[in-house]
């Protein structure tokens, strides 16, 4: 008999974490845990669902050691534990995991685009990554895609030919545009094109920024500049597109790199303060719709 899949383990960790996060006791006990699959999962036999358990807190596991103080949770003999965290690391985390897991919460509502400000999270992880300066493409003062790549290249320090831009690209594939130079107004370094996405369309998502395009409409050699993309999604060890991502990508920002990376910013929750009752809200909604 085979066991539950990865992404299977990967997808009940996250309703488990998304559980803990809607109660008032740090502790989700084993047996509670055991009670709830046998309401999810009536296929599941009892050795079946303590298999899954183990595999989710093995998963929690791997989560803690590679997320860092930001990701809340750890385990522990008796189940799974909710870390004491302040609560604007907990309102980033609930962010990060009902932009995965929680389709509803994806859809951008009047006053609020999860995808937007996710952007603005990803701008977080990439100064950390860079060590220097992330745009968020769309926030530029600019009116239209070609006056913000004109903007783009006076930020870089080169000339732009905004022109080359097609119409059917949009703003062809870039969210977040990172890099570190030297003050020195000179180019000459590297420069990190990311596409952001909370949808799960990952490779789809991987192919939209293409560097030479890109080396088209900035003087920048094709070769200096990284692509990359950043989703909320907790990528399993056995994340079946892994490798097609990768070879369609040069950088992946997953969430638990995101989190190790963002543990190095000061106040990696700040673009999601304003948006605070929406993710409240988002996390009231999913608890509902469980009891349906």
């Amino acid at each position: 008999m085979s066991g539950p899949s990865a992404s299977q383990i990967a997808r009940t960790t996250d309703w488990f974490e998304l559980l803990s996060l809607t109660r008032a006791s740090e502790r989700l006990g084993r047996s509670v845990m055991s009670r709830v699959l046998a309401e999810r999962a009536p296929d599941l036999d009892e050795t079946g669902t303590e298999v899954l358990i183990d595999d989710v807190l093995a998963e929690v596991e791997r989560r803690t050691a590679l997320g860092g103080a930001l990701y809340p949770f750890s385990r522990r003999t008796t189940g799974l534990h909710r870390r004491e965290q302040t609560y604007e690391a907990q309102l980033l985390y609930t962010f990060l995991v009902l932009s995965s897991a929680h389709a509803p919460f994806r859809q951008s509502r009047p006053g609020f685009s999860p995808g937007r400000l996710f952007e603005r999270v990803a701008a977080n992880a990439l100064e950390a990554w860079t060590e220097g300066t992330a745009v968020v493409f769309a926030d530029i003062d600019e009116t239209g895609v070609r006056a913000r790549i004109d903007h783009l290249g006076r930020r870089l320090n080169v000339a732009s030919s905004s022109e080359k831009a097609r119409k059917r690209r949009n703003d062809h594939g870039l969210d977040v545009a990172a890099w570190r130079d030297f003050g020195d107004r000179r180019a000459g370094y590297p420069v990190v094109l990311c596409q952001c996405t909370i949808a799960w369309k990952l490779v789809e998502k991987a192919r939209e920024v293409q560097v030479g395009e890109w080396g088209g409409m900035l003087d920048v050699r094709e070769g200096t500049f990284i692509a990359a993309i950043a989703a909320p999604h907790a990528l399993d060890p056995d994340y079946e597109h892994w490798d097609e991502l990768r070879r369609n990508t040069d950088l992946i920002l997953e969430r638990t790199r995101l989190l190790a990376l963002l543990g190095n910013v000061d106040e990696p929750w700040a673009p999601l303060i304003s948006s605070a009752q929406s993710i409240i809200d988002g996390l009231a909604e999913w608890q509902g719709a469980q009891t349906l």
